[in-house]
């Protein structure tokens, strides 16, 4: 697809290991962009949800990635039954992968990042991201399930990890969360890793396996940390917990109240609709390129 500002591209990058990734670039029409952007996405969410908002940076001049983790959306194959990938894969071999194949598309251009929710943790575990020189993590916390305001979403969720996920993994062999309305369908290693951490009271960083507080003492760039007041999953305690964990790094704070926004919420998900182009993506975008600038 090619329009005034921009040409997509699809192609597929390969992970660590060479798992075949699906993936879409945004070309900026300039003939020299001014950094290269990977996008990150949630769990469960698709990486074409992200595509309105890839779009617009690269009407700002820069090149933004987008993939989905292996078996997701364009990276899934044709059954999930059996498919041993988990959140552990799509961290230490499928971003880190997308993150490294940046690097050698595009060398010489400054290399940020935008994560949204587990997007932004894979960014703070990736070994890559110390080349970053800049990262906008949205709606990204130590996301324990006890953070969660409302008692009776913490106890729909904690149904749903502890009795109703695990037993439809066991039938399925993965978990069917596009039956539940709940986005994507999702490996069952992946679905146990996003159970077992939510049920930490400091998320994967109580995880020894994981290493995760001396992975994120590793980031050293500028990171700015967003979330939403309505955000019913990651609420501003869980948000600053996660941000106490760049300890190299102070991140920047930004708490997007609705009286920011023209429509009625943003919730978890919600910063990368449309319908916040004019209102919240601006702060956004010119945070990434005042970066991209400075490290050119």
């Amino acid at each position: 697809m090619t329009s005034d500002n921009f040409t997509r591209v699809t192609l597929t990058i390969p992970a660590l290991d060479e798992f075949p990734l699906g993936a879409t670039i945004y070309l900026p029409a300039r003939p020299r962009p001014i950094g290269v952007v990977t996008i990150h996405t949630a769990t469960a969410v698709p990486a074409r949800y992200y595509a309105p908002f890839a779009s617009a940076l690269a009407d700002h001049g820069m090149v933004a990635i987008t993939y989905d983790y292996r078996g997701i959306a364009a990276s899934r194959r044709s059954s999930l039954r059996g498919f041993g990938a988990s959140m552990r894969d799509w961290i230490n071999l499928d971003a880190e992968g997308v993150l490294a194949w940046a690097l050698t598309a595009y060398p010489g251009l400054p290399l940020l990042a935008v994560g949204h929710s587990l997007g932004g943790h894979a960014i703070g575990l990736c070994q890559n991201s110390r080349f970053l020189v800049g990262t906008v993590m949205v709606a990204s916390a130590a996301a324990w399930v006890g953070f969660m305001p409302s008692r009776a979403e913490r106890l729909r969720i904690r149904a749903l990890l502890r009795v109703l996920g695990p037993a439809l993994v066991n039938v399925f062999g993965y978990a069917p969360l596009q039956r539940l309305g709940m986005g994507e369908d999702l490996p069952g290693p992946a679905f146990r890793d996003w159970a077992g951490w939510i049920s930490r009271r400091h998320y994967f960083f109580d995880d020894p396996t994981m290493d995760a507080a001396s992975r994120f003492a590793r980031i050293r760039a500028p990171v700015l940390l967003a979330g939403a007041e309505d955000d019913p999953w990651t609420p501003a305690p869980a948000i600053d917990l996660l941000g106490s964990y760049f300890t190299s790094v102070k991140p920047e704070r930004w708490q997007i109240y609705l009286t920011d926004v023209t429509t009625k919420g943003i919730g978890h998900a919600g910063f990368f609709r449309t319908e916040h182009r004019h209102t919240i993506w601006p702060r956004a975008i010119n945070w990434l390129s005042q970066h991209a600038i400075a490290a050119a």
